[in-house]
Parts: C-alpha cells; sequence; structure tokens
C-alpha cells in the first residue's frame, strides 16, 4: 500500500512539474553574460539551496528572487525546490547559523529582480512569466 500512494504522489509530482513549465508561470532570466539558454530544474535547485556558486565558465552565479510574501515565490519554491515556503525558509536559516551559505538576494518587486541581473554578470532570477524585458543584458532561458 504504501508503495502505491508513492508511486501515485510521483506521478501526481511529475505530471505538476510538466503542466507547471508549461504554463509558464514564471520565466527564469539571466545576464547575457552567462554561456546557457536553458537550465535543468535539478541545476536551478542547487543553486537556490546555496550548493553550487559558479556557473561552469567560473562566473559567480548571484541568485536574487521575489519576497517572501510574493506568490511567485511561493510557486517557485514548491516547484523547484519541491518544499514548501516555510521549509525552505528554515534550511536557509540553518545554513546562514552554520556559516555553511549566503541566502539568494531578497527583492521587493520583479523590476527590482530584472534590475539586479541586468547589472550583475552572473545574475539569475525568476520573474512572472508576463513580465516584459526590453534589456540587452538580460535573456530568459528555458527550463528543462
Amino acid at each position: 500500500m504504501k508503495i502505491k500512494l508513492r508511486l501515485v504522489f510521483l506521478l501526481i509530482l511529475s505530471f505538476s512539474f510538466s503542466s507547471f513549465a508549461q504554463s509558464h508561470a514564471f520565466s527564469i532570466i539571466v545576464n547575457s553574460k552567462v554561456n546557457i539558454d536553458s537550465i535543468s530544474i535539478s541545476d536551478l535547485k542547487e543553486i537556490y539551496a546555496g550548493n553550487r556558486s559558479f556557473w561552469n565558465d567560473n562566473l559567480r552565479i548571484r541568485p536574487i528572487r521575489t519576497s517572501d510574501s510574493n506568490l511567485i515565490t511561493e510557486q517557485f519554491v514548491n516547484t523547484v525546490m519541491s518544499q514548501s515556503l516555510s521549509q525552505y525558509l528554515q534550511d536557509w536559516r540553518l545554513k546562514l547559523f552554520s556559516g555553511k551559505a549566503l541566502p539568494p538576494k531578497k527583492a521587493e518587486s520583479s523590476q527590482e529582480i530584472i534590475s539586479f541581473v541586468e547589472q550583475n554578470e552572473g545574475g539569475i532570477g525568476f520573474i512572472p512569466a508576463n513580465q516584459s524585458i526590453t534589456s540587452s543584458q538580460i535573456k530568459i532561458i528555458s527550463l528543462q
């Protein structure tokens, strides 16, 4: 019975990932100096968990996210991190307390995220999918 429940849960979770990615609730943006056009959910998770600090070309990764009260943050954390927002924040409190990593910078608006990514060569962030980007210093990358 436990195995069946786990399989059902995994199946639902996989459909959630694929349907969420297809619905494009958020877009992943990077500075144009970052040499990627797509990113896997696992790589994105590593970045936002503080387990990965450099891009493949040794450019420092500079992640930013929206505030805790922003719905996009909750959707991102649920989808990419496979956690609730409270679990994600608790994980970061523990990492910060132990000195293991620094959390992603927090922004109050999508425009602040866009500006940060634009000004930081290793910048990466997530914004609402319907947010327009006009800067040549930013590119939207696909989520694999």
